[in-house]
C-alpha cells in the first residue's frame, strides 16, 4: 500500500493486486472493493477509485489518519472483556 496525493490535494491510499496473480483482478482485491463499495461509515475508508497500471490493478480509498488494528493491539494489550467490547462495535459498524 502506498500513500498518494490525488490532484484535488487529498491525502489517498493505494492498495495494488499481486503482481503474481492479477488476472484481470486478484478475487481478494475484487472482493474488498465489492464490500468497501457498500460501506458508509466515517471510520472506514471510503472507496474512491478502481483502475489497471502497467497491468496491475489498484483500488484508492480514502485515508483515515490513525491507527491500524494490530498497531491498537500491539501498544494497549485490551484486556479480553475491552477485546470484545471493540470487536463488538465493530462488527456493529460493518453490519450497519
Amino acid at each position: 500500500m502506498y500513500l498518494a496525493v490525488d490532484p484535488a490535494g487529498q491525502q489517498v491510499v493505494l492498495k495494488f493486486a499481486s503482481a503474481r496473480v492479477d488476472a484481470g483482478m486478484d478475487l481478494t482485491l475484487l472482493a474488498e472493493v465489492r464490500a468497501l463499495a457498500q460501506m458508509k461509515h466515517p471510520h472506514i475508508a471510503h472507496l474512491v477509485d478502481v483502475d489497471r497500471f502497467e497491468g496491475r490493478t489498484f483500488v484508492v480509498t480514502g485515508f483515515i489518519q490513525g491507527q491500524t488494528l494490530e498497531q491498537f493491539w500491539r501498544e494497549r494489550h485490551p484486556s479480553p472483556r475491552q477485546s470484545a467490547s471493540l470487536i463488538a462495535g465493530l462488527c456493529r459498524t460493518l453490519a450497519a
